[in-house]
């Protein structure tokens, strides 16, 4: 072996023709994108499939005093308003400090109206737009209604 010729410790080339050089490039990039575009598409499409078989409600109004944070449902009048129409339910006057809340009927994302009216209480209004997930189903809202005390 000749002195010029010999590879200096600790490293090694390999000298490959102009052509298969090229070819590894390609090689390099396609796997780079490749991986690159998978990684992507399981940001784009979740694992969990769409499905219909469950009801997704588009709204939960939870009743509540604004000074003490209490459930205060108990004869509170709930009416909820959107594209699909308008619902209104009235919390019976046994409802106790659990029963706080109202999942509404809407199955739908859109906008919404939300008025609570209580007797002792100031009327509670809120406009609210409720999204859509990757398979169109409403992204369901909670939505506080903290009442003041007249």
């Amino acid at each position: 072996m000749r002195d010029d010729d010999s590879v200096p410790s600790g490293s090694a080339t390999i000298a490959l023709p102009e052509n298969l050089q090229r070819h590894a490039w390609r090689i390099i990039m396609l796997a780079v994108v490749f991986f690159f575009a998978v990684s992507l598409a399981s940001c784009v499409y979740p694992a969990d499939p769409c499905t219909s078989d469950l009801q997704y409600h588009s709204l939960t109004v939870y009743v509540r005093d604004a000074r003490t944070g209490a459930a205060i449902a108990s004869g509170a009048t709930v009416t909820v308003s959107g594209t699909a129409g308008t619902e209104v339910f009235t919390f019976p006057p046994q409802a106790t400090a659990d029963s706080g809340a109202y999942l509404s009927k809407a199955t739908t994302p859109g906008t919404f109206s939300v008025r609570v009216v209580r007797p002792g209480y100031a009327e509670w209004s809120l406009s609210i737009e409720v999204r859509s997930d990757h398979c169109g189903h409403p992204v369901q809202a909670v939505v506080p209604a903290a009442l003041t005390q007249l």
